[in-house]
């Protein structure tokens, strides 16, 4: 019980000093009495502010565990973790932050649910909480889009048995960007592209990649950040190039070279962001032009 009460007993004596200095000033007087945050700030350690989230999660996943965080500024706190067999999900989680924050990130994690070996997939995505109240009520998008822009902006490559979020105070500026960015037509391209290997991986890889084994999630780090960077020093990235870089990463263990070969593996698996493009010329890729209309699919 002391644990419990202890720190309203060391914000008390801080509050009674507010209110007696604000008494003690005469009606008129110029004199400002400090703030609760300043003193405080003096004395000892901020108060929390409690943040309550409704939240709906969608995601493509019917069952498996949602993990949620929170990150304010480079601290990053597990809260919880809900196992769900239904989606969307409607649920509440609550916070404490720092008074002096102005807002916060909460962080999703999908997997999947169970020993089964079966098609695992991992989604990830996240809501900026602004701090101008403390109800809030956010969507949490867990989804292709999100999770590849994920794997797109990380700093460095994840490990599977460790919190994917172990790099999200330098990796979420770069994962908001991107994220916000998924309607440019080179970016939806990348996630297209990428997308599509990685339900290749999933389906090829299903007695490798399960919620028993291993997770997919590191994996498509590292073909993600070889393939980037192949792109960003060569100026681009062919087809044959990022299904190499897929069997290199995966060991050969996957015939992921299919995805190139056959017209009916390729459409099996294709994923496209539903977008538009905004150059009408078709100047993703090097083909035909004759040939289809130039449509984010066409080109992917």
């Amino acid at each position: 019980m002391s644990v419990c009460i202890r720190p309203v007993l060391l914000v008390l004596p801080l509050l009674l000093a507010a209110c007696s200095r604000e008494a003690a000033t005469p009606p008129g007087s110029s004199h400002q009495s400090p703030s609760l945050v300043a003193l405080v700030e003096q004395h000892g350690d901020a108060p929390a502010t409690t943040q309550r989230i409704e939240f709906t999660l969608e995601t493509l996943e019917r069952r498996g565990f949602l993990d949620l965080y929170r990150l304010v500024g480079d601290e990053l706190v597990s809260l919880e973790r809900i196992p769900f067999h239904h989606a969307p999900l409607k649920s509440f989680v609550q916070y404490d932050t720092p008074a002096a924050a102005t807002d916060s990130v909460l962080l999703a994690h999908v997997s999947t649910l169970g020993d089964d070996p079966v098609r695992a997939p991992e989604y990830v995505c996240f809501a900026r909480i602004p701090h101008t109240g403390n109800r809030h009520a956010v969507t949490l998008r867990c989804d292709p889009m999100s999770t590849i822009t994920f794997f797109m902006a990380a700093v460095r490559i994840g490990r599977p048995d460790t919190s994917p979020f172990a790099d999200a105070a330098a990796r979420v500026p770069r994962w908001e960007a991107l994220y916000g960015a998924r309607s440019n037509d080179l970016i939806a391209f990348f996630i297209s592209a990428f997308a599509t290997v990685q339900n290749v991986l999933l389906d090829m890889g299903r007695d490798r990649f399960n919620a028993r084994n291993h997770s997919i999630r590191p994996v498509m780090e590292s073909i993600v950040a070889q393939a980037l960077d192949r792109y960003q020093r060569q100026g681009h990235l062919s087809a044959a190039q990022l299904l190499e870089i897929a069997d290199s990463v995966t060991g050969g263990t996957i015939p992921i070279a299919r995805l190139g070969r056959f017209a009916d593996v390729y459409h099996g698996f294709a994923y496209v962001v539903p977008t538009t493009l905004s150059d009408p010329r078709g100047h993703l890729t090097r083909r035909d032009r004759a040939v289809e209309q130039p449509t984010l699919d066409a080109e992917l």
